[in-house]
């Protein structure tokens, strides 16, 4: 295939993608008569391709009602045969390659009351809608279609180049009385209008097309040879034929730069058609397709296939100038030099370098992100801002959406839009509501082509190469052709998926099958591809005598199974012996892989389709030795419960394979409302209280960077798309979600700098300070109300979770403990079934990883106020979780394998080694504040060397790569501060006077750690607040950050006071530390947004005066009232000072929440500590 086949879609010019599988990527059988069309274009193009037919010989020109702005148009309109008095929608695809050939086709068949042809699932057509018709007029540059992933053996094949582009005029399809094409360019769209103008090649006249909806599939633009830059077939044959010649007469070899997907093949195809031709690929990292998300196996083994093929691949050569030299013969070459000074010569060049650019000169700004690419929706309108944006789709290349880009996400995409084009025709037929689908995100996957031999990954399936992988994926001419037939499986999906018994016969056509009744399958999963494929081409009857009695007859059906599939199941359990099918071999299906790269395996997974076997690495690798411990019950409503094995059904539990997993249960019906809670908020009053939606946008932006990588708990790309969904239909949020959105607010307006605009105007308030409380309070309100709406306290879901987590970790960084809210939110994680090990509930992999999240996000929660408030729980909650991965969330696929070692960290690393931290915090709190004996000296030192160990983890973790992002550097900062925290609790109780069971060589040990520890305290809080990187993250150091600086300052004050041991320039290098660091408090204290450094700078001030009583110099430093002390009374108040931090409980250095600020206003009041003893 070409270019990194499922992967590289966009690598040519305005060819959304690249390659599907020979046989059935998008799910249904390829029509057998048509083998001379592409694999790919036959699948989704079916009957439409006849090569070389006596009939289609006369090319048609066919153009729409347009209005010509230079000359009437000269034909009539396609229409015609229309009755007038039926509505008419105009339907303009721009583009026609895989994504607009996908959605033209399918809208055919979903107009004709056929099955679309590729969708997996049976669609249900819509009896007695209003007679209408549509019109779709594809618009390209070019005069037909071009098969792309053939692109690396047309370039030197010229017979094969010959079958790779197809005009229009020989696809029948284009030949019917819905579809048209106009050979042009669309270089501007009024979305206001509907109106597009276009320029029409074969007449150069300027067109106005006007349109119902518009579908933009304009894909991208590459340079010559990666795509073609010819217009027509004619063009590009003539192209071709002149780089075949200078290819062959390459003396002096061919020179491939670029170790992308694209190169790979090229340079193989080019080896393979020519194998005495020297071929070099020189790529400039070290590894090929270094920019690809799959493991280094498929990145290796394509790398030794090349070099079996004979090509010569460099490693690590960026090309840094290449020349134009003629020979004495008059012939060209080049000479090219690289980075690392090798030079060579060779008689071509091939440039396979990723430089795409989207064709999106047409659509207006609204529609664009900052790189060309279209904004949509998760159902592919266009985002909110472009004038009826309800209207206009994209799909393909040009779209801005999560992950790779290939052949078959842009043909998904396709099927896709020609759905929810469909919806939109209805509802503007009935007024009924669209039932729109919504894109998911697509897994990491490709197949890449090397001469005899192809590397495959997919998710599902893992690395595969080999002939017969290439035989699969390419067949014998890179998937031009199709397989004559394919056997479909007999069983439905979910048994045959999970190798099972299916009734298969028993119940076709009354979906679904027993089996999934029992399992607790949706109706829309447990599908027969069989029949499927038996019906794809079956019109359905529109009208009918008596199609209003059948329309109720099969909606009465379906309520009877779905009250069959809930209050059947319940009834079953009781039987002792539940009939249960003993597990089968699975059916022999030869061509059963093909199927695991297409986009709808992937999209849709069920949720009892995880549980094949992963490697240890793999982040769905379930517990299959674990025993049955219960099941998650889902509701209708969204809502989950946990119901263990130990309730009245464990016997049935612990003896059914089947239900150990996910089900659902259909007959929760939960009224009235929460009963000692006088709130009733329909959802329509709680989305008042959100901030408008350009203000809602930021704060969830800035939480994303300012939070998110410090406490990563969410997954942030299943959070965007649930965010774009609500900005399409905010009144269909989920109350739990809604809440959640509610928590991130009110977290992210405390990482608002002071002079926000945003605070200005939300908070209105006299102070910056007053606004943030004023913000944070009425978003956490949001929280309570949104929680309370949905009854949370019996019924809940992850989100509900979620959204408690992150509010009380929001309150830990304002007000300190939230100790009842946390007891709460520990139930509802136990209710949910959190603290069992998700993998072996064979749900997909984001949910599995969120649960940890969560469950690992309240365990440290609960550490640290237990902690806090000297251990008042000491029972060890129960749990068989595994920590969560340390994995990107792009990482989170299917079959991922984690590496054994990492160089550098991911968005978990910060949140598990925080965790280790914590540990070890209660750890050392244990022993220091046991009242009742001494820590012993050797166990200090085992606690310190533990804390040693911990900072040699987090540099090999952190300072591996010195290019470090700014958020991880805050991260490694932050890290090495809590350890640095850490020494101070555990050595500051080994300088007390009053400490036993020290020598003094423990004590000067002790001490320099607490120097040591103090000074890099003071340095990072310096460091964090002057760096401008950093400062998204100063609600933090103005914080947390500056209580753990005031807690070092007041540790060199103690020393600097009470140690006779040191000398006078030691003593005035502590005294500039504290100096220095009160410029950072008292920025903090003017600002009025740190309520610690308000009560901290006044304190610091009194202490550096303390410290160098003959410094008049720093006003700032000394009060006035202290100016006049008397030198015996200054003495006194030293030594009392001394005494006062020196019998502060350790614990109150925990926290700012802790601190007995109330002792420290006392002596600042009163002036002299005298007074206050």
């Amino acid at each position: 295939m070409l270019y990194s086949v499922f992967v590289r879609p966009c690598l040519l010019a305005s060819r959304p993608l690249t390659r599907t599988t020979p046989s059935s990527l998008i799910a249904f059988p390829p029509m057998s008569q048509h083998r001379n069309f592409g694999a790919i274009s036959s699948k989704f193009l079916d009957s439409m391709v006849v090569l070389n037919s006596p009939t289609l010989t006369t090319a048609t020109s066919h153009h729409s009602d347009a209005t010509a702005l230079t000359a009437p148009s000269r034909h009539p309109s396609i229409m015609n045969r229309v009755q007038q008095d039926s509505p008419i929608y105009k339907i303009l695809i721009i583009g026609g390659s895989y994504a607009g050939l996908s959605a033209a086709v399918n809208l055919l068949d979903l107009q004709r009351g056929s099955q679309p042809r590729q969708s997996r699932e049976p669609y249900i057509h819509q009896r007695q809608l209003p007679k209408h018709n549509i019109e779709i007029t594809i618009i390209d540059e070019r005069d037909g279609f071009y098969h792309l992933v053939g692109s690396p053996l047309a370039l030197f094949d010229e017979e094969y180049a010959k079958k790779t582009w197809i005009k229009y005029q020989d696809i029948p399809e284009m030949h019917g009385s819905l579809i048209k094409h106009i050979h042009g360019a669309v270089t501007e769209v009024d979305c206001v209008e509907k109106k597009a103008v276009v320029i029409d090649r074969a007449t150069k006249t300027r067109l106005i097309q006007s349109y119902d909806i518009l579908v933009a599939t304009s894909g991208l633009r590459r340079a010559w040879p990666i795509a073609p830059r010819a217009k027509t077939k004619d063009e590009f044959l003539s192209h071709i034929v002149h780089h075949t010649t200078s290819v062959e007469g390459a003396s002096r070899g061919v020179v491939i730069v670029g170790g992308g997907a694209v190169g790979v093949e090229i340079a193989a195809k080019l080896k393979s058609c020519i194998p005495k031709l020297t071929v070099t690929l020189a790529h400039s990292r070290d590894t090929l397709l270094s920019s690809e998300p799959i493991p280094d196996e498929a990145k290796g083994k394509i790398l030794e296939l090349l070099r079996d093929t004979g090509v010569r691949v460099l490693m690590n050569h960026r090309l840094s100038q290449i020349t134009d030299e003629q020979t004495s013969d008059g012939l060209h070459e080049f000479r090219l030099e690289f980075n690392n000074g090798m030079q060579m010569v060779a008689s071509k060049v091939i440039y396979a370098i990723s430089q795409s650019v989207p064709s999106t000169e047409y659509l207006p700004a609204s529609a664009l992100d900052s790189n060309g690419y279209v904004e949509v929706l998760p159902n592919l309108n266009l985002k909110p801002g472009t004038p009826n944006y309800q209207d206009h789709f994209s799909a393909g290349d040009i779209v801005q959406w999560p992950g790779i880009k290939r052949c078959s996400g842009a043909m998904h995409m396709g099927q896709l839009v020609a759905h929810n084009v469909h919806q939109r025709i209805i509802q503007k037929l009935t007024g009924r509501e669209p039932a729109m689908k919504d894109l998911e995100q697509f897994s990491p996957m490709i197949a890449v082509a090397l001469a005899k031999s192809a590397v495959a990954y997919a998710p599902q399936t893992g690395v595969a190469w080999g002939g017969d992988v290439l035989q699969t994926y390419f067949g014998g001419d890179m998937a031009l052709s199709c397989p004559r037939s394919r056997r479909m499986p007999l069983s439905c999906e979910p048994c045959r998926q999970r190798k099972i018994k299916c009734p298969r016969n028993d119940s076709r056509g009354q979906m679904p099958c027993n089996t999934c009744v029992r399992r607790g399958i949706p109706v829309t999963e447990c599908i027969y591809l069989r029949d499927q494929s038996s019906r794809r081409n079956v019109l359905m009857p529109r009208h009918g005598a008596n199609s209003a009695l059948v329309a109720r007859i099969d909606r009465l059906e379906e309520l009877l199974r779905q009250s069959a599939s809930g209050a059947g199941s319940e009834l079953r359990k009781l039987h002792t012996e539940l009939d249960l099918e003993p597990e089968l071999e699975p059916e022999p299906e030869p061509e059963q892989a093909v199927d695991l790269l297409s986009p709808e395996s992937t999209l849709h997974p069920s949720a009892t389709t995880w549980s094949s076997a992963q490697s240890d690495a793999s982040p769905t690798q379930p517990h299959s030795s674990m025993p049955p411990v219960g099941v998650i019950i889902r509701s209708e409503s969204g809502h989950e419960r946990f119901e263990p094995a130990s309730s009245q059904w464990s016997p049935v539990i612990q003896n059914n394979p089947v239900v150990i997993g996910a089900k659902t249960n259909t007959d929760e019906n939960i009224s009235g409302s929460v009963p000692f809670s006088m709130i009733s908020s329909n959802t329509t009053d709680l989305l008042e209280l959100l901030p408008p939606a350009s203000y809602c946008e930021q704060l969830k932006n800035l939480y994303f960077e300012a939070f998110a990588p410090l406490f990563h708990i969410l997954h942030d790309p299943t959070f965007e798309m649930d965010y774009l969904r609500f900005q399409s239909d905010p009144e269909k949020v989920s109350l739990p979600w809604l809440a959640l959105l509610f928590a991130i607010l009110s977290i992210a307006v405390i990482a608002l700098p002071q002079d926000s605009p945003l605070l200005r105007e939300l908070g209105k308030r006299n102070s910056a300070l007053d606004s943030m409380s004023l913000l944070s309070s009425r978003y956490r309100g949001g929280v309570m109300k949104c929680l309370e709406a949905d009854h949370y306290l019996w019924r809940h879901n992850l989100n509900t979770l979620q959204a408690m987590v992150i509010l009380i970790y929001g309150i830990n960084h304002t007000h300190g403990q939230s100790w009842a809210l946390l007891g709460t939110a520990r139930n509802i994680a136990l209710s949910l079934g959190c603290h069992v090990e998700p993998t072996i509930f064979q749900i997909e992999p984001i949910s599995v990883e969120e649960r940890r999240r969560c469950w690992a996000g309240l365990k440290m929660l609960y550490t640290i106020q237990n902690t806090t408030l000297g251990m008042l729980d000491a029972t060890p909650i129960p749990s068989t979780v595994n920590p969560p991965l340390d994995i990107n969330d792009d990482e989170l696929v299917v079959g991922y394998q984690i590496p054994e070692s990492r160089n550098g960290p991911t968005q978990m690393s910060y949140l598990l080694l925080k965790f280790e931290l914590y540990d070890l915090c209660t750890r050392i709190c244990s022993q220091v504040f046991e009242t009742s004996r001494t820590l012993t000296y050797n166990k200090v030192q085992a606690l310190d060397a533990e804390i040693s160990a911990m900072r040699d983890k987090l540099n090999y973790k952190y300072l591996f790569d010195v290019s470090i992002a700014a958020h991880h550097s805050v991260q490694l900062n932050i890290l090495f501060g809590y350890t640095h925290q850490l020494t101070l609790l555990l050595h500051r109780p080994v300088l007390r006077q009053g400490a036993s069971g020290y020598s003094r060589e423990d004590w000067l040990a002790s001490q320099i750690k607490c120097i040591e520890s103090s000074k890099e305290l003071l340095g990072i809080h310096r460091v964090l607040h002057e760096d401008p990187s950093f400062s998204p993250y100063q609600w933090y150091n103005r914080g947390l950050g500056s209580f753990h600086a005031f807690h070092a300052a007041v540790c060199l004050a103690h020393i600097c006071m009470s140690g006779k041991n040191l000398d006078p320039q030691t003593k005035t290098s502590f005294q500039k530390l504290v100096r220095d660091s009160l410029h950072v408090f008292r920025y903090f204290m003017e600002t009025g947004i740190s309520a610690i450094c308000n009560k901290a700078t006044p304190i610091l001030e009194k202490l550096l005066v303390m410290m160098n009583p003959q410094d008049t110099r720093d006003s700032g430093a000394r009060r006035e009232s202290t100016c006049h002390h008397s030198d015996s009374s200054y003495e006194n108040d030293m030594e009392l000072f001394d005494e006062y931090i020196e019998n502060l409980a350790p614990q109150q250095w925990l926290s700012p929440s802790n601190m007995g600020w109330e002792g420290w206003a006392t002596i600042l009041e009163h002036g002299s500590i005298e007074n206050v003893f």
